[in-house]
């Protein structure tokens, strides 16, 4: 493998889509679930702290 395709390479990883929308996709159905039940949890805990 030439530099330049080593170079292009690392480029279009590190350009690759990592926002938080994109990794809860890519996530296991399992980190899915905890994560939605901590998304949860949150939210419950904030109407208890408005109340």
């Amino acid at each position: 493998m030439e530099s330049t395709e080593i170079i292009a390479n690392g480029v279009a990883a590190a350009t690759s889509d990592i926002t938080l929308w994109s990794m809860f996709w890519q996530a296991a159905f399992v980190v899915k679930l905890v994560m939605l039940g901590l998304v949860a949890a949150s939210v419950w805990c904030w109407g208890i702290i408005i109340d």
